[in-house]
């Protein structure tokens, strides 16, 4: 072999042990390779995954859960229900499945309404609030109603 043909050859030798030193010096750490026993255990049984949380129960947007203390018309003064105490008569009448007597209602009802009542359906009440006697007390419902709500 004469120099002219070395010398490719030679070229091809340092650039491969260029590449190889440069590889063997980027890759000090050693990467452990399980063994397979490590793999079956590994692979074995699943890891469990955590339940999502369960969402608190929510309450219907037009929902009031009665307090202890609470009155129709006090329940009826807040902005977010009637803003006004003088509509109780709305509640009392959209909630007459479990509310026999005005007077008379027990925590932990869940009273519902509607947005949208007419100003015929709230003029109504307002009038009928009014004409409404003064509280008496008394433990059990009146069987009959002062006026026709």
């Amino acid at each position: 072999m004469n120099p002219t043909q070395l010398r490719p050859l030679i070229l091809s030798l340092a650039g491969a042990a260029l590449l190889f030193g440069c590889a063997k010096r980027g890759s000090q750490e050693a990467v452990p390779t399980p063994t397979p026993g490590e793999m079956d255990a590994a692979f074995a049984t699943p890891t469990p995954v955590p339940p999502l949380p369960t969402p608190a129960p929510t309450k219907a947007p037009n929902s009031y859960i009665v307090q202890k203390g609470d009155s129709l018309w006090r329940i009826s003064q807040q902005p977010a229900i009637q803003g006004d105490s003088f509509r109780w008569p709305l509640l009392f009448k959209a909630n007459r499945d479990q509310i026999i007597d005005p007077d008379l209602i027990e925590p932990a009802q869940d009273l519902t309404w509607k947005d949208n009542y007419s100003l015929q359906e709230i003029e109504d009440a307002v009038g009928k609030a009014k004409e409404t006697p003064p509280y008496a007390p008394h433990a059990k419902p009146r069987k009959q109603l002062p006026l026709k709500y």
